[in-house]
C-alpha cells in the first residue's frame, strides 16, 4: 500500500512508518504493534539488533508479494502473525509463479531466513545477484528481468489514470530492474530512519511492551502452569505425558528436569511456589483429590484439603487460597466457583467470595485478590478483584474479550493477564491501585512469539514473565461407518487444514454440508461443503457465536450467541441472511441448541436449571422455556445432548446445580416425564437414525450403545498424544465426523 509507482515509473515510498517528526499524533494504536508487522523481520519483532540485514528481510517480504500477490507470512491477527514471521517457512514463490527464474527464487529465499546471519550481509550482494540475472534473462525473448513470461497487452483507447496500478510498471525488463533497485534503496533508507527515531524516541510512543524471548523447556508433549521460585532460579511446571501428570522442577537455563511426583500415579498440577521458596502447593487426584504440600525437591509430600484448584500462597505464607474449579480453557466453564483461603497450620477454612472466581492471585502486600469470572447472564470472561477478607468485587476489564489468569506484578502496581483482545490469547497488562482495584489506565500488550500464550507467573524482580506458549491445531476430519456392522471403516480424511482451530460443528440433514465455529476473540458462524470446499463466513462482527445446529429442513442453522448482551439462541439462512432470535429470556444463559424433527419445538440448556423446550409457533414475547424435572430431588438436574429420531426421546447427561458434572447416560421420556439411567459412566453423543443406539465417549474412545439391552462395545480410539471430539454423525449414519486436535506446550520466559 506504501509503494508506488507514479506516472513517470518512479518507485515512491508513500510513508516512512514510524519515521515521523517529534511532537506528531500518537503513531500506534495501543493494540498494535510499532511498524508494519507483515513486513518486519524476526529479530525486529523480538526486540533484538536492526541493521541493514532487517531492511533485505523486508525487502524480500515486498518482492515475494511483488511476485506472488500475497505476503509470505500470513495470520487472522497479530499474534498469529508474529508467530509465522518467526517460527513458520513461507509457501515456495515458484508454487505462485511456476516460470520463475531459480536465481530469483534462491535470492527471495536467502532474503526470508530467519538468522540474519543467513541473508545477504548487504545490499550490494543483491545487486551482483539481480544483474546476473538481468543478463540471464535479457536473452530470452518476451521475458521480464525477473524471469517472467510477459503477455502482450492490446492497445486500448481508454484514458490511463494518472497513476497507473503498479504491475504496470513491471512490463519493461530494463525498467523493472531498476523498480526492484529502488524499492531496496527506499527501504534502506526508510529502515535506517526508524532505527535512529525509534529508539531516540521511543518516550513518545505508545507501544507494546518490548522484551526478549527465551524458551525454557523442549520436551515433547504438554508443559503448562509454570511458577517461577523467589530467587529467580528454578520453575516448577506441570508436565502432561498420556493420561498422567507431575510436577517437574528445573533450574532456569538448565536442561535436566527433576519429576517430583513421579512416585504418584495420579495426576499432579498447577504448582505454587511459597513465599520462602521452601515449599511447593499443588493440586493432585491421590487419595480421592485435593491440594497438597511438597518439599520444593520433592520430599515429605502432604495433604492440605480435600478440594480446591489452582493454589495460590499468601503474601506471608500462612495461608493457600483456592478456587473450586479447575481450568483447562478459558473458553469452556463448566461449574461455578467459589474462592476460598484454607490456613496451613490448621487447616481451618474460609469462604473469600462465592459468586464465580477462577485462578486467583494474591496481591504481593495482601489487601486484595484478583480473578477471572463470568458475570451472571453474558458469558463474558472478566478481570475482577476483591479484598482479601472478603467484600464486594470491583471489575478491571468489561468487555467482549476472554480476559484470565491475572497474576500480580511484586511491587503491586500492575496486574498481568492474559487475554485474546489482540486476535488470540497473548499476554497483557494493566496499571492498578492495589488496595482500592480501580483500574489506573487501558491494558497493554507484550505481544509474544506465540499463537497462544497463558498460564502466567512473574519474576520477584518484575523483569521476567514465565508463560505456557501451546500449539494447538484442530481440524475436522471424517470416518467411514458400517452401521449394520457398528464399525469404522477406512482411515481418518481430513475435510478441513491449516492453523483455524475448530470447535463446533454440525451436519446438514443431507449430509452436503458442515457448519462450523471457530476459536479465538471473534468466534464466528462458517459453512462448507462436506468435502472441505466452498467455506462461507455467515457473519463477521464482535459477538461471540457457539454451538451451530441444522434446522430438520437444512434451510437455517441455529446456534447461541451474546450478541444481544446475553447468551441467547438465534437463526440465520444457510446464505447468511435472515437473522433472527428464536429465545428470549431473562436469568441464566440459553446454550446449545436441538431442533426437534418436526420444526416446531427447540430444546437448550438454561444455564445451570438444566433442559429447557421452546414452542417454535408462539410468537418471540410468549416463547417461554418449559424447564424439565430434575432428575433426583433438586439438585441434579438433566442437560440435553440429542434428540431421538421419532421426537420422543431425549438423551443427555446430569449435573449438579453447583455445576459439578457426573457421569453416566441419561434418558428422558417426553411422553412419561421419566429419567432412566443408561449407564454409569461417559457421555451421550448422538442418536443412530434407528433410534435404537446411541453413541457415547468414554475416556478417550467412543461407542456404540444400545439402549434396550444396555450392552455397549468399542468402535474407535485416538492414537496417543492425539484428541478426537467432538463427534458428530451423517443422517444416513455412514460418516463419522469428528475434530483431531494435536497440543504441543512449551514453558517461555519474557524478560
Amino acid at each position: 500500500d506504501n509503494i508506488m509507482i507514479n506516472s513517470k515509473n518512479q518507485v515512491k515510498v508513500m510513508d516512512f512508518g514510524l519515521a515521523k517528526l517529534k511532537g506528531s499524533l500518537k503513531l500506534t494504536k495501543t493494540s498494535s504493534t510499532i511498524g508494519t508487522l507483515a513486513y518486519m523481520s524476526p529479530e525486529q519483532i523480538q526486540a533484538g539488533e536492526i541493521d541493514a540485514r532487517s531492511d533485505i528481510f523486508s525487502f524480500g517480504v515486498v518482492l515475494y508479494e511483488m511476485l506472488s500477490g500475497r505476503t509470505p507470512f500470513r495470520g487472522e491477527h497479530e499474534a498469529a502473525m508474529v508467530y509465522s514471521i518467526v517460527n513458520e517457512d513461507p509457501e515456495p514463490v515458484e508454487k505462485f509463479q511456476p516460470s520463475l527464474s531459480p536465481i530469483l527464487v534462491n535470492l527471495i529465499q536467502r532474503a526470508l531466513e530467519k538468522d540474519p546471519n543467513d541473508r545477504y550481509q548487504s545490499v550490494n550482494d543483491m545487486v551482483i545477484e539481480l544483474r546476473r540475472l538481468q543478463k540471464k534473462s535479457s536473452r530470452v525473448m518476451r521475458t521480464t528481468a525477473i524471469g517472467i513470461p510477459v503477455t502482450p497487452t492490446p492497445p486500448s483507447t481508454a484514458e490511463s489514470p494518472a497513476v497507473p496500478h503498479p504491475t504496470e510498471g513491471l512490463r519493461a525488463s530494463k525498467k523493472n530492474l531498476w523498480i526492484v533497485l529502488a524499492v531496496i534503496g527506499l527501504l534502506v533508507v526508510a529502515g535506517g530512519v526508524y532505527w535512529f527515531l525509534g529508539r531516540s524516541q521511543q518516550t513518545e510512543i505508545v507501544s507494546p511492551l518490548l522484551a526478549t524471548f527465551a524458551q525454557l523447556t523442549d520436551l515433547s508433549g504438554i508443559e503448562v502452569q509454570p511458577t517461577i521460585s523467589p530467587d529467580g532460579n528454578f520453575i516448577a511446571y506441570t508436565k502432561f505425558a498420556g493420561s498422567k501428570s507431575d510436577i517437574y522442577l528445573q533450574r532456569i537455563g538448565g536442561g535436566n528436569p527433576i519429576n517430583l511426583t513421579k512416585d504418584s500415579k495420579e495426576l499432579n498440577f498447577a504448582p505454587s511456589f511459597s513465599p520462602n521458596g521452601d515449599l511447593i502447593v499443588f493440586r493432585s487426584q491421590r487419595d480421592g483429590g485435593g491440594i497438597f504440600i511438597i518439599g520444593a525437591t520433592g520430599e515429605s509430600v502432604r495433604r492440605l484439603t480435600d478440594f480446591g484448584f489452582d493454589p495460590i500462597w499468601s503474601p506471608d505464607g500462612k495461608e493457600v487460597l483456592v478456587a473450586t474449579e479447575g481450568i483447562n480453557d478459558p473458553y469452556s466453564r463448566r461449574t461455578k466457583s467459589k474462592l476460598i483461603v484454607v490456613n496451613v497450620q490448621t487447616g481451618e477454612k474460609r469462604t473469600v467470595f462465592d459468586g464465580d472466581a477462577v485462578q486467583p492471585s494474591w496481591s504481593p502486600h495482601g489487601f486484595r485478590i484478583a480473578y477471572w469470572g463470568l458475570p451472571k447472564g453474558t458469558g463474558q470472561r472478566d478481570i475482577w478483584t476483591i479484598p482479601a477478607k472478603g467484600g464486594e468485587p470491583l471489575a478491571v476489564t468489561q468487555d467482549v474479550y476472554v480476559d484470565w489468569n491475572p497474576i500480580w506484578s511484586p511491587d503491586g502496581k500492575y496486574l498481568y493477564f492474559s487475554s485474546d483482545r489482540g486476535g488470540s490469547p497473548n499476554i497483557w497488562r494493566i496499571r492498578i491501585d492495589e488496595e482500592s482495584g480501580k483500574a489506573l489506565g487501558e491494558p497493554e500488550p507484550m505481544t509474544t512469539p506465540s499463537r497462544w500464550s497463558g498460564y502466567l507467573a512473574v519474576s520477584h524482580d518484575g523483569h521476567r514473565v514465565i508463560y505456557t506458549a501451546i500449539d494447538r491445531r484442530a481440524n475436522i476430519y471424517k470416518l467411514g461407518l458400517d452401521p449394520a456392522r457398528e464399525a469404522i471403516v477406512g482411515s481418518p480424511t481430513a475435510v478441513t487444514q491449516g492453523t483455524k482451530e475448530m470447535r463446533q460443528f454440525s451436519v446438514s440433514p443431507d449430509g452436503q454440508w458442515l457448519a462450523f465455529t471457530t476459536a479465538g476473540a471473534q468466534q464466528e458462524l462458517f459453512v462448507m461443503k462436506s468435502d472441505g470446499t466452498g467455506v462461507r463466513q455467515l457473519r463477521d462482527d464482535i459477538h461471540k457465536d457457539r454451538g451451530p445446529s441444522w434446522s430438520p429442513d437444512g434451510k437455517r442453522i441455529s446456534f447461541y450467541s451474546n450478541r444481544s448482551g446475553r447468551y441467547e439462541i438465534w437463526s440465520i439462512n444457510i446464505d447468511g441472511g435472515g437473522l433472527e432470535p428464536l429465545t428470549k429470556t431473562t436469568g441464566e444463559p440459553v446454550l446449545g441448541g436441538l431442533w426437534f424433527p418436526d420444526g416446531k419445538r427447540f430444546g437448550a440448556n438454561y444455564g445451570m436449571n438444566g433442559a429447557v423446550i421452546f414452542d417454535l409457533s408462539k410468537p418471540l414475547e410468549n416463547r417461554r422455556p418449559e424447564l424439565l424435572p430434575p432428575v433426583s430431588g433438586d439438585t441434579i438436574v438433566f442437560f440435553g445432548r440429542s434428540i431421538s429420531p421419532n421426537g420422543k426421546f431425549i438423551v443427555g447427561g446430569r449435573s449438579k446445580r453447583d455445576r459439578t458434572g457426573l457421569p453416566g447416560v441419561i434418558l428422558y421420556s417426553l411422553e412419561r416425564k421419566t429419567y432412566e439411567t443408561v449407564t454409569d459412566s461417559g457421555g451421550a453423543i448422538a442418536w443412530f437414525g434407528d433410534g435404537k443406539r446411541i453413541l457415547f465417549r468414554k475416556k478417550r474412545s467412543l461407542y456404540v450403545l444400545d439402549i434396550k439391552s444396555k450392552k455397549f462395545h468399542e468402535i474407535l480410539t485416538p492414537p496417543p498424544d492425539v484428541d478426537y471430539g467432538p463427534y458428530r454423525l451423517s443422517a444416513d449414519n455412514r460418516t463419522l465426523y469428528f475434530i483431531m486436535s494435536t497440543t504441543e506446550a512449551d514453558i517461555w520466559m519474557a524478560t
